[in-house]
């Protein structure tokens, strides 16, 4: 299970239009370099050999003319796109530009083979110009087709990586607002089962009690209106928020309800999912102890394994009912802990039910190991 919490990239990260110039002056460079080994060796074995420097002067500027080329052809690319299914008029464009840019291309071979003495002395300018057209006019019609497909396919797959990060972002905005919303809905849950347990207090005419209560509440609404929306605190601070609630259900069910905590120092800055114990504390105090009159036990623990938090939640009381199952069974605050462990780490399998040996029930969240620091109010709080 992974965090999602990792915000992708909206900008596009294509290479800039200098970089990919000089990756194609690179490119032209070698197949010069290749081009003029081919003339030097070819001058050899027909038993007039001539320096490489001549070479390279005879094979550069053929090829490095792409160089210059190549940005028009791109912009042409760009101005008139082939689609599929393809359209005649997209297509009679190119075939006639290509022409176009093969001419050109023809043009330098023949104005530097011209100055470069590399045309047979029998050759009129005219001759030589229509020779090299026909001998080059193919080669250059097909270099230019295989820009164009490159500069298509490069622009083909930014887009569909443009696509892929705005699809990721539309998935992760949709996550976030499933979440806040599941972090909503716990606020009222949360609020009306407490002022439910006042008001139990005061038909019993425990009025002490239920003001206490109702301070209490208000200390945590308090705490919840005051600290930022997050998806995910220090266990540190879920802890400290948890024993605010304990304290307003110790009050409620006095020396019948104990409550036992057991957390390595080590793990008080794992990184858990907010406001993710207290359903699973309320759900354990309400099957096993509010639903008979003797004493009952709420522990809390949390250990790791395989790089795994566990925490655990368990009561001594009278245990799921035979058939019992998450899925068909499942409350408010169960569902909305499933719902949301989830959405932040792609995984419903995050929290199990199971009735212990011993009696009662053990509900078991099942998260990465990951740490993040406490704030300095939490610290201070915890202190206190």
């Amino acid at each position: 299970m992974t965090p999602r919490n990792d915000r992708p990239s909206t900008g596009s990260d294509r290479p800039s239009g200098w970089v990919l110039w000089w990756a194609s002056l690179g490119l032209w460079t070698l197949l010069s370099l290749a081009d003029a080994v081919d003339y030097f060796v070819s001058w050899k074995l027909q038993g007039a050999p001539r320096p490489f420097s001549r070479a390279l002067a005879a094979a550069f500027p053929g090829w490095e003319a792409w160089a210059l080329l190549a940005p028009a052809i791109f912009w042409f690319g760009r101005r008139v796109p082939l689609r599929w299914p393809a359209k005649p008029g997209p297509v009679l464009a190119h075939i006639a530009f290509s022409g176009v840019i093969g001419t050109l291309h023809t043009l330098v071979h023949v104005t530097f083979g011209w100055l470069l003495q590399l045309r047979p002395s029998s050759l009129g300018l005219m001759q030589y110009f229509e020779g090299t057209l026909l001998d080059w006019l193919p080669i250059s019609i097909l270099t230019y087709w295989t820009i164009i497909a490159l500069e298509h396919g490069v622009e083909y797959y930014y887009r569909f990586r443009e696509e892929q990060v705005r699809a990721a972002d539309l998935g992760r905005r949709l996550t976030e607002a499933r979440l806040e919303a599941l972090t909503a809905q716990l606020h009222p849950h949360f609020l009306f089962n407490t002022l439910n347990a006042a008001v139990a207090l005061v038909r019993t005419s425990d009025n002490v009690k239920a003001a206490k209560v109702l301070t209490q509440l208000g200390d945590i609404l308090r705490h919840l209106l005051q600290t930022a929306p997050t998806q995910e605190v220090p266990l540190r601070e879920e802890l400290a928020f948890l024993r605010q609630y304990l304290e307003i259900e110790q009050t409620r069910f006095s020396h019948r309800l104990t409550v036992s905590i057991r957390v390595p120092e080590e793990l008080l800055d794992a990184a858990v999912p907010n406001l993710i114990l207290q359903p699973l504390v309320e759900n354990a105090i309400r099957h096993g102890l509010a639903s008979h009159d003797r004493a009952g036990l709420v522990e809390l623990s949390a250990e790791t394994a395989n790089g795994m938090l566990q925490l655990r939640v368990e009561d001594d009381g009278p245990g799921l009912p035979a058939g019992w199952s998450l899925d068909r069974s499942v409350g408010v605050g169960l569902g909305n802990v499933r719902s949301r462990l989830g959405h932040l780490y792609n995984s419903p399998s995050g929290l199990e039910l199971l009735n212990r040996a011993s009696g009662g029930v053990a509900a078991i969240i099942t998260i990465p190991l990951r740490t993040m620091p406490a704030t300095r109010d939490a610290r201070a709080g915890e202190a206190a």
